[in-house]
């Protein structure tokens, strides 16, 4: 099977060096995501709105801050790598949207060996470049498990690590409203629960890391 598109690693030049790396689904799958989020974007009260252009919807490999001599396109080109040896069909698998501390809503990617060995993977690589900030302890993460309090400390990223848990943020509250997450799962019903990866990108983070550039 041919799958250049794989290939066309999206590098920028970066000012600002907080930075992710992610995979991007085929157009339709990435479609049905935006439209569940703007169906409940205003019940929800999710703060960002995703897009098809701006805001993509995104399964993040890892992201975090990066010295400015980092070499982007070397990375992006070992997710590509490392990605096509461990996920042959380039395919996915979800399994529904949960709440997640403090106000997120995650469509839950199931959590395989592979996705564990290509996450460990960029994390040998990016340790040269990584800049970890000193773990201060504050309100906004009074709510980390042990392993997601590693992953800050080691790699100034929450799902690092032990802690990594592969999704797609659907959108981000001030609460948790049951209903409304009993609704969007029943919506989900209407979707395929796998899509296939079409893209690898590098991306500037925008607020609550969002895929902003």
């Amino acid at each position: 099977m041919t799958i250049y598109c794989l290939r066309l690693i999206e590098c920028f030049d970066f000012d600002d060096m907080k930075i992710g790396f992610a995979l991007i689904t085929e157009q339709a799958f990435l479609e049905d995501v935006v439209c569940l989020e703007q169906s409940f974007h205003d019940r929800a009260g999710f703060t960002d709105r995703l897009g098809t252009v701006g805001n993509l919807p995104h399964i993040t490999v890892f992201q975090g801050d990066f010295d400015p001599e980092t070499d982007y396109r070397m990375l992006a080109d070992g997710v590509a790598d490392d990605f096509l040896r461990l996920f042959p069909d380039r395919r996915v698998e979800f399994r529904g949207v949960e709440y997640i501390s403090k106000g997120w809503y995650f469509l839950i990617c199931d959590k395989t060996d592979a996705f564990v060995e290509l996450h460990s993977s960029l994390l040998d690589k990016i340790r040269p470049f990584i800049n970890v900030a000193p773990f201060i302890a504050t309100d906004q993460v009074d709510d980390l498990s042990e392993e997601q309090e590693l992953g800050i400390r080691n790699y100034g990223y929450r799902y690092a690590g032990q802690a990594y848990y592969p999704h797609i943020t659907l959108g981000r509250s001030s609460g948790f409203d049951s209903e409304v997450l009993k609704e969007i799962n029943e919506n989900l019903n209407g979707m395929p629960d796998w899509a296939t990866i079409s893209r690898i990108t590098v991306y500037r983070m925008g607020n609550n890391g969002t895929h902003s550039e």
